[in-house]
């Protein structure tokens, strides 16, 4: 599969809750027709960013199949696989494609610390199992597995079904140098829109993979970066960095993006499930300011 026809920026959905903590169907709806609006290429559910970890299996085929009735096909609708062992990410993937996910996101086997042999053989046999393109996903922080720069290489050489990398190994610009220098064009890398979003499409990111609150951000500086507009691309990245430093605060990514999206008028609730942490009043003020300061309520009105 080519990266054109991947696609560059998959919006990663939040899974909204209400006050109690249920799922809010409502503001899912309302977050999904956002996305479609914005202009993103296709959306990524159950990802890190979406609190898959806090769902019950069977709220996630709740959502999954919700936003597949609710988008009808319209865009291309990647969904996360995330289980510790081979059998179980098949049963998912199958699951996820018989809702017509385009393609499935496979972290590496993290029941036990695998040999680069058994991650192997792990994408070979997830790949060889399901019918839908297979996106590998280097996230350290959540599989506890770091895949070498070698080792993306060796599956991209020796696993025909897996279409693409999510790369998001620490420091990433140096993962996706290495990595791009071993894969070549081969299979297109993706990362998550960090703090060095420009650097990271600099080192061979083909585009982003990311659950960004404004994600009308994420489309401008796609556009002015592959226009051939570094300059205007760093220029609106860096205006941002106080508010993406403040998303990327370690563990609190989902109370800030969710006070965000509630103060933009897409969500009544910023609920997080336990054990995320909660933002105290004094972040809530912080994340207002900053929106006043860097006026993106103006810029990035959501309207009607």
């Amino acid at each position: 599969m080519s990266e054109a026809r991947l696609g560059r920026f998959y919006s990663i959905l939040q899974t909204p809750f209400d006050a109690d903590g249920a799922i809010d169907r409502a503001g899912l709806v309302r977050l999904l027709d956002h996305r479609e609006r914005c202009g993103c290429d296709g959306l990524f559910l159950l990802g890190v960013a979406s609190e898959a970890m806090f769902l019950s299996r069977a709220e996630q085929e709740e959502v999954v199949g919700l936003v597949m009735r609710e988008l009808g096909g319209r865009l291309p609708v990647l969904v996360a696989a995330y289980a510790p062992a081979t059998a179980a990410v098949i049963e998912l993937g199958h699951r996820w494609a018989d809702l017509g996910a385009s393609g499935v996101v496979v972290l590496p086997p993290y029941a036990a610390a695998p040999t680069d042999d058994a991650v192997v053989r792990h994408y070979a046999a997830v790949a060889a199992a399901l019918g839908v393109p297979i996106i590998a996903q280097d996230e350290p922080n959540t599989s506890g597995v770091a895949m070498s720069a070698g080792l993306l290489a060796r599956l991209a050489r020796e696993v025909e079904g897996v279409a693409a990398f999510k790369v998001e190994g620490q420091p990433v610009t140096q993962r996706l140098s290495a990595v791009r220098s071993l894969v070549g064009d081969a299979r297109p890398l993706y990362s998550a829109a960090g703090t060095s979003f420009v650097q990271e499409l600099e080192r061979g990111s083909g585009g982003m993979m990311t659950g960004y609150p404004y994600p009308e951000v994420i489309v401008e500086t796609l556009a002015l970066f592959h226009n051939g507009d570094a300059a205007g691309a760093n220029a609106l990245w860096d205006h941002l960095m106080p508010l993406t430093a403040m998303d990327a605060r370690p563990g609190l990514m989902w109370a800030v993006r969710k006070e965000i999206l509630k103060r933009r008028g897409l969500i009544k609730h910023a609920t997080v499930r336990d054990p995320a942490p909660e933002i105290d009043a004094a972040t809530r003020e912080e994340i207002g300011h900053l929106i006043d300061r860097l006026e993106l309520a103006e810029r990035y009105s959501v309207g009607d």
